[in-house]
């Protein structure tokens, strides 16, 4: 992985981490591994629309136990496919 995605991704985590998105050890992993595979500029565009997957997700739960694991889902079920 190239030391612009490992910036990318760290930029990522501490910016997910300040609008609370609950990122869980194994969504981290998940997210290196895709990015290896991925081109910086691809990766940046694809984080961004995670971000936005995963709050979309979240307000249209209305139980406010699931909102992180709905979000979850659908921002790894959006990114899987998008690198």
């Amino acid at each position: 992985m190239s030391s612009e995605s490992i910036n990318i991704l760290n930029n990522f985590f501490r910016h997910a981490e300040k609008i609370n998105l609950e990122l869980l050890e194994g969504d981290k992993r998940y997210l290196r591994c895709l990015a290896m595979a991925a081109k910086p500029d691809r990766l940046r565009n694809a984080l961004i629309a995670y971000i936005d997957h995963w709050q979309k997700a979240m307000q249209n739960e209305l139980n406010e136990n699931k909102k992180q694991g709905e979000g979850r889902r659908a921002a790894n079920n959006y990114i899987r496919d998008a690198i």
